[in-house]
C-alpha cells in the first residue's frame, strides 16, 4: 500500500476507495478508470424504492370479511334494517353490504396510507442526500 496516500484520501476524515493494479504500462489507463467507475457504481447504495399507496382493493379477503363481522355488531345507520338477507334503506334498496362497509375499508386503507406516506417522505430525503 501506498505510504501517503494522494488527495482527496490524504486527509484523516476522508472516504473513498483505491484501486491498485500490478499491469504493465502499455495498458490503457482509460479502460481501467471505466472499469472501477464502473464497478463503484455497481456497488453503490440505491436509495429505496417509494412504496404505491393502499386501495381498498389491495386489503385481503379475511380482512374484508373481519370488518364486515365487526360491522354486524355495531347499529345501523337511521332509516336502514336488515331483513336477515340484505340491508335494505328508506327508499327500499336492498343491498348485500353492511351501508357503512366501504367508509370503513376507506378508514382503514388511510391508516395504512399514513405509514406509507411516511415511508415515501423518508425515502425521498434519503434520496436527496449528496
Amino acid at each position: 500500500l501506498p505510504q501517503h496516500p494522494a488527495a482527496p484520501l490524504a486527509t484523516d476524515d476522508a472516504f473513498g476507495v483505491i484501486f491498485w493494479w500490478a499491469v504493465p504500462h502499455a495498458e490503457d489507463d482509460a479502460a481501467r478508470r471505466a472499469a472501477a467507475e464502473a464497478t463503484v457504481e455497481a456497488c453503490r447504495l440505491r436509495p429505496p424504492q417509494l412504496r404505491a399507496l393502499w386501495t381498498t382493493a389491495d386489503l385481503s379477503p379475511e380482512e374484508v370479511s373481519g370488518v364486515e363481522l365487526a360491522l354486524q355488531m355495531v347499529e345501523l345507520p337511521p332509516g336502514c334494517y336488515f331483513n336477515g338477507a340484505s340491508y335494505v334503506d328508506v327508499d327500499g334498496n336492498e343491498r348485500r353490504e353492511h351501508p357503512a362497509l366501504s367508509a370503513r375499508l376507506e378508514e382503514i386503507v388511510a391508516g395504512y396510507n399514513v405509514a406509507v406516506e411516511a415511508w415515501n417522505t423518508a425515502a425521498s430525503a434519503a434520496a436527496a442526500l449528496p
